[in-house]
């Protein structure tokens, strides 16, 4: 549960002028003034509840081979995201402070923790690997392994790049 932790945590942020911000897009939205405490813990359960739920919409119906049902699915749990977000939000105060890439990505760093990036880099160059062997043994079948070599690369890229990011703020903390 604390990759989602992480992952919720990182759509907050601390203002410079001390107060605690919410992007519910991410990078691509403006920041939203939390008002209160309970507002903040609010936020906090129904996006870990909204990750774990999406989480679940996209692996079921991915092992049953129903990708089109996994995609439809989506798009759907993001359609009530948009809408959750506009009227759970509507009172907030709207900022035009924004999330850097950086902010984002370095609380999960720190919620995944070394292992468990290591684990995916590893994971992440072995799918690269096989996802060539494919390409190079079924030269008629390049969709799929194209697929996988840019998901499982940028996969690993990410987690190269959290590694950074753990070691580079575990220095200037210390």
């Amino acid at each position: 549960m604390e990759e989602f932790e992480g992952l919720v945590n990182s759509g907050f942020k601390v203002s410079q002028d001390g107060r605690l911000l919410f992007f519910p897009w991410g990078v691509l939205s403006r920041g939203y003034v939390v008002p209160s405490e309970d507002d903040y813990w609010r936020l906090q359960r129904l996006i870990t509840a909204c990750m774990v739920v999406t989480t679940a919409v996209i692996l079921v119906p991915t092992f049953f081979g129903a990708y089109a049902v996994a995609a439809v699915l989506v798009v759907a749990v993001l359609v009530l995201y948009y809408v959750w977000t506009r009227l759970a939000l509507r009172h907030f105060e709207v900022v035009d402070e924004r999330l850097s890439f950086h902010e984002i990505m370095t609380p999960v760093a720190h919620a995944l923790g070394p292992v468990k990036l290591w684990l995916s880099v590893i994971g992440s160059l072995v799918f690269v690997l096989v996802g060539t062997l494919l390409f190079i043994l079924t030269p008629g079948d390049w969709l799929f392994p194209l697929g996988i070599i840019g998901f499982f690369g940028l996969g690993g890229v990410a987690a190269i790049y959290m590694l950074i990011l753990r070691y580079r703020t575990a220095e200037t903390e210390a």
